[in-house]
């Protein structure tokens, strides 16, 4: 999954280094923005999920802060664009399945 959030941030990265674009955005960017939200949104709700097992090991309680926390710097960093580019980012959808095999973890 970081892999993908790498991937992802850096095609922003990309789009922000891109000659302007037309006022109206583009399928692609939409999709592309609403993917990186999902994402985000995907990496806060395992930290979450990570920080609730994780008991009293200091080491995984750390790495689920750390998680979050770029997590939600990316999310506002986000938010920033799609607003500068006049895309409206649609709600996030949970995915029940990885959700149920996720709580079964210990």
């Amino acid at each position: 999954m970081k892999i993908g959030t790498i991937a992802l941030l850096s095609a922003l990265l990309f789009i922000l280094g891109a000659p302007v674009l037309a006022s109206a955005p583009s399928a692609g960017m939409t999709s592309l923005f609403n993917q990186a939200n999902q994402i985000n949104n995907e990496e806060q709700e395992m930290a979450k999920e990570l920080k609730s097992k994780a008991g009293d090991n200091q080491a995984l309680i750390t790495m689920a802060d750390t998680l979050k926390d770029d997590h939600v710097h990316n999310q506002v960093a986000l938010e920033a664009l799609a607003s500068q580019k006049n895309v409206k980012l649609k709600s996030c959808e949970k995915d029940k399945a990885t959700e149920d095999r996720l709580d079964n973890l210990t």
